[in-house]
């Protein structure tokens, strides 16, 4: 005959399993917070970048080409546009299109997106011709099959649409999503031949680049009590001497310096405008 448990005993059980449940449960949101707080201090450093920030100046740089996008975009006869943010991610961006429709896709199920899809493959939700300004914002790095993503942009773009851009140039490869590709403007100059480009830019020299190299590891390895005076100085120091070298050689007016101080910058970004009427083949931007 087998003893039934005491009374104490059974107790005792129940309280360990219940403490097991509320451990999972703290687990998870402890996990859900950091994740939140990651999530917002992304945005804060692509919104609003601060001199401390690792990413200062290139975020900087984007957000400036950003704005002349929204008022761009804003400045047409579209009311309310559509805008479609390609790898929106944790959507940096969304309270700037407030007063149009903005619509985000990723291929992270976790993401903010609005539809979860692989742009390697996968058609956009859109009709043909029916969105005014798309955003590819550290995104192209991650498509392997990039002419299938511009392929589908043109089908999506209204005539005169524009496209906003930054990619990595010299950026350290990083692992997520898939890391694939590193560009040159020349890229997009053939890509989109044919196209109006309306900016190409630089978000830094490549004397500054090994300061802001510098940076990146500090953040990567120490805590940001240590790193917030170094980076703010390596910043600092980086936007002295891009600003120096870069009124020096256009006072030298030699192009040949101006092609060496634009030849290494962490990112670029761009404007581009789909062209109206036959000039462009649709789908054959490569």
């Amino acid at each position: 005959m087998n003893p039934q448990p005491s009374r104490r005993s059974v107790k005792i059980a129940e309280r360990m399993q219940w403490s097991g449940v509320i451990y999972f449960l703290t687990r998870i949101s402890a996990q859900q917070k950091q994740m939140d707080k990651k999530n917002l201090l992304n945005i804060r450093r692509r919104t609003q970048p601060r001199i401390h920030d690792f990413c200062y100046l290139h975020c900087r740089s984007h957000l400036r080409t950003l704005e002349s996008f929204i008022n761009r975009l804003y400045d047409r006869s579209t009311s309310n546009p559509v805008v479609l943010d390609v790898g929106c991610g944790c959507k940096p961006f969304e309270e700037r299109f407030s007063e149009g429709h903005y619509i985000g896709v990723d291929i992270d199920p976790d993401s903010a997106a609005d539809f979860v899809l692989d742009c390697n493959k996968d058609s956009f939700p859109t009709p043909k011709d029916s969105v005014d300004g798309v955003i590819l914002s550290n995104t192209l790095e991650h498509i392997f099959d990039i002419s299938h993503l511009l392929a589908e942009i043109c089908r999506v773009l209204k005539p005169g649409g524009l496209i906003y851009f930054s990619v990595p140039m010299t950026f350290p490869v990083h692992a997520h999503p898939d890391d694939y590709y590193r560009f040159t403007p020349h890229y997009f100059e053939r890509s989109f031949s044919g196209w109006e480009i309306l900016q190409l830019n630089v978000t830094n020299s490549v004397f500054s680049t090994p300061l802001l190299w510098t940076a990146q590891v500090l953040e990567t390895f120490l805590p940001t009590w240590i790193t917030f005076l170094p980076i703010t100085l390596l910043n600092s120091c980086a936007l002295l001497l891009d600003h120096s070298t870069k009124m020096l050689f256009g006072l030298m007016k030699a192009n040949i310096l101006m092609r060496v101080w634009s030849g290494g910058p962490l990112e670029i970004n761009g404007l581009v405008r789909k062209p109206h009427g036959s000039k462009l083949t649709e789908g054959k931007l490569l």
